[in-house]
């Protein structure tokens, strides 16, 4: 389970996500960061929104096709393909941004639950969200860098699925699994 210090819980994260992985493939899942204290003044209202785009648009649609990222905080990992893929690579600032690409490209499946089950804390001042943006977009640079060939369209290949030091063997791998098209939506289990 991922968090911060400053994100205060719900009751029920773990019975809502935690059925999830009974999908073998699932290897992380994502629920929204949510705020408090954001309708207290004009800047945190808009910093507000402009965080819960992410969450209402860019995130479920990125879980239809398999793409949702691990966002950190209010997120579950599978200890199998985290250990599979060699842990969090301490090289990138986005470590769970990044942890998430190596993921999907291994062929683990991310799922973005669209349900708040915690509140943070926003970055109190302007300085503070400016070093958060800073860190984000060199995160995704780094992770560009890195990763910029298995980024590349077009069907999978050898060139362009990039240099993957993971090699999983039977006792680590899911069973095979059909196309995500193919495969009913995973059970919701009722709160």
């Amino acid at each position: 389970m991922s968090s911060t210090r400053t994100t205060s819980w719900s009751r029920g994260f773990l019975r809502r996500c935690a059925p999830l992985f009974a999908d073998a493939w699932v290897g992380f899942a994502q629920a929204p960061q949510d705020y408090r204290g954001w309708h207290r003044a004009r800047y945190y209202r808009r910093l507000y929104y402009s965080y819960q785009y992410f969450f209402a648009v860019s995130q479920p649609s990125r879980n239809e096709r398999d793409g949702a990222i691990f966002a950190g905080t209010m997120g579950l990992i599978r200890r199998v393909a985290l250990e599979q893929l060699g842990g969090w690579d301490e090289w990138c600032i986005t470590e769970d941004a990044e942890l998430s690409l190596r993921l999907l490209r291994a062929g683990w499946s991310g799922l973005h639950v669209d349900e708040s089950w915690g509140k943070g804390i926003m970055p109190l001042t302007f300085e503070a969200l400016k070093g958060q943006r800073y860190r984000w977009c060199f995160g995704g640079i780094q992770m560009l860098r890195m990763h910029w060939r298995s980024l590349m369209p077009g069907p999978a290949s050898a060139r362009n699925r990039g240099r993957s030091p993971i090699r999983p063997g039977p006792a680590t791998r899911p069973p095979a699994r059909p196309r995500r098209a193919d495969r009913p939506a995973p059970a919701r289990p009722r709160p």
